[in-house]
């Protein structure tokens, strides 16, 4: 979703020194008052000196100059056209609803974590131990610098100069092929002068040997095995060099920009569609991938972690696979979930401009876990068509539903736990005993059609007798229909 809004910026030059540790802050006490949590901090990584910013090139430029004048003036580039092309901002939400903002634009792409850091060894979420308790953690993004941001707190941290990335008239495409002639040793000047360059993570010799990074996104699931993990959303960077792209249907992914490093590999479980976010702060559940010019073994096995991915790929085949049973939503769904077992399942929670779901998983099965997601996305649906299902939607009607669209979706990715699951739903498609066989055979798209048709029990008993075939018995339907309304 691509947001462009016009406000003031007021910008500040602030960030810590070089040297300066980044720390991982890990809940070890999650409750449901936030100013209340718990943490410990460990140390993550060291802060980097950016590459790509202007000084850097600058001064890499100096240095170019001196060993291959001859280049640098073949290829026509002065220093003073070294100028910002990018910014690198820290954003300060101070609410859920402003992270929500910076999180839907499409543009800003934003990451809980900042991007001139060492991440090697990462595994956790990160928090910014300097964020008030109760307030979302800063979010940090490269855009070109004309870009009009939102009015949300913001410290402009550095000006950047990616000239291949920008499209107008002042970067043509005959400037853009001369810059490619000397781009490879200009970077590699920058990433020498500022303690960045290693033979084991430098890849290429020339230009035309950079490389697109690429992986595949997984998870191990107890009953369908390895499970591809579609539609998410994957970060690489190196430094401030970053770009964003979404899985395929088969979990992998390719990077549409060339880099020269080893990059960092981040998977967020969120697309326009939907996120699925820990129930306490909103922030999406995250995996990393180590560093690396490929990954293809994220390797999923946390607890929250694989929760997230299980979640996620329930609301991709809910979303995209099932397009008769979900065609009436209009906003983009937030999941929550806490893996704390104090908590109830199918709790409907508002945050902000987002409803979500938030359930505990001490020791589910990942059956279980799948069915309680597609609930909740059935039910998140309700909820958006109708607003405020909850006192409006009579409740054995909507609950009918719900447990009906979960068992439709899982009954084929996890046989053993739905064969036997009895519904209302179920009875309506495909019965399978005496009582009732003879009210069956109906859509599963004609079903939903009826439901967001109906705003009561009667009312949907209704639309079946009116939509039934000839041939069906009326007072089927009302026997079928009071037998599930009394259970």
């Amino acid at each position: 979703m691509k947001r462009q809004l016009l406000y003031a910026t007021t910008a500040a030059l602030l960030f810590a020194a070089c040297s300066e540790p980044l720390q991982e802050t890990v809940e070890i006490n999650k409750i449901i008052d936030t100013t209340k949590m718990v943490s410990v901090i460990s140390h993550w990584g060291n802060k980097i000196e950016d590459p790509y910013s202007v000084t850097n090139m600058r001064k890499a430029y100096d240095q170019l100059i001196q060993k291959e004048p001859n280049s640098i003036t073949k290829a026509g580039l002065v220093k003073e056209q070294i100028t910002p092309t990018h910014l690198y901002i820290k954003f300060i939400p101070k609410t859920n609803q402003e992270l929500i903002i910076l999180q839907d634009d499409g543009i800003l792409n934003v990451v809980p974590f900042p991007l001139t850091y060492d991440f090697e060894g990462f595994n956790g979420i990160y928090r910014d131990p300097e964020c008030p308790l109760g307030q979302p953690t800063y979010q940090y993004s490269v855009v070109p610098k004309e870009y009009m941001l939102p009015n949300i707190e913001h410290i402009i941290i550095d000006s950047l100069y990616f000239p291949l990335d920008v499209d107008n008239d002042n970067y043509t495409l005959k400037k853009k092929a001369t810059l490619r002639t000397i781009w490879d040793q200009l970077e590699l000047e920058s990433l020498k002068l500022t303690g960045n360059y290693s033979e084991e993570d430098y890849v290429p010799k020339s230009l035309s040997k950079r490389y697109h990074p690429k992986g595949k996104v997984e998870y191990v699931d107890d009953v369908r095995g390895t499970t591809p993990v579609p539609n998410a959303r994957v970060h690489v960077n190196f430094s401030t060099h970053r770009y964003n792209c979404y899985t395929k249907e088969d979990g992998s992914f390719w990077s549409g920009k060339h880099y020269s490093n080893k990059v960092h590999f981040h998977v967020f479980f969120e697309n326009d569609d939907y996120k699925v976010c820990r129930l306490y702060d909103d922030e999406i559940i995250e995996s990393y991938g180590g560093k690396a010019t490929s990954c293809n073994d994220f390797y999923i096995n946390n607890n929250d972690k694989k929760a997230g991915a299980i979640t996620h790929v329930a609301g991709y085949e809910f979303f995209h696979k099932q397009n008769s049973i979900n065609n009436t939503y209009k906003t983009r769904k937030s999941i929550h979930f806490s893996t704390d077992s104090r908590f109830g399942h199918n709790i409907l929670t508002f945050l902000n401009n987002y409803k979500g779901v938030r359930f505990n998983d001490p020791d589910y099965t990942h059956s279980k876990r799948y069915g309680e997601a597609i609930n909740a996305f059935a039910g998140l649906m309700l909820e958006d068509y109708i607003n405020n299902y909850i006192t409006s939607f009579e409740t054995p009607l909507h609950t009918a539903w719900r447990t009906g669209v979960e068992w439709y979706l899982s009954k084929d990715k996890y046989y053993s736990a739905y064969y036997d699951k009895e519904c209302l739903i179920k009875d309506l498609i495909d019965a399978d005993n005496s009582t009732h066989d003879k009210v069956s055979n109906y859509k599963i798209e004609d079903i939903n059609q009826y439901v967001y048709n109906s705003r009561t029990w009667n009312d949907f008993k209704n639309e079946l007798k009116k939509n039934a075939p000839s041939t069906y018995d009326k007072n089927n339907i009302d026997e079928l229909l009071d037998y599930w309304k009394n259970r």
